[in-house]
């Protein structure tokens, strides 16, 4: 191919590669907070880069 079909072709393949390296990263963003809004409140304590949530209200089971 040359001329103009392969500019434009040469531009979309460009394009495709920075879509796909940019979604392809492996990480997230979150906020974890404790829930104030049940009878038995959870906390979240941070340990170097771990979360820790301890407490809170248990759920019931949905097993039948």
């Amino acid at each position: 191919m040359t001329g103009f079909g392969s500019s434009r072709w040469n531009q979309f393949l460009g394009v495709a590669i920075a879509i796909t390296y940019i979604f392809s990263a492996n990480y997230a963003l979150a906020q974890i907070t404790g829930d104030r809004t049940l009878p038995n409140n959870s906390n979240v304590t941070k340990d170097g880069n771990t979360f820790n949530i301890t407490g809170g209200t248990h759920g019931k089971s949905m097993a039948t």
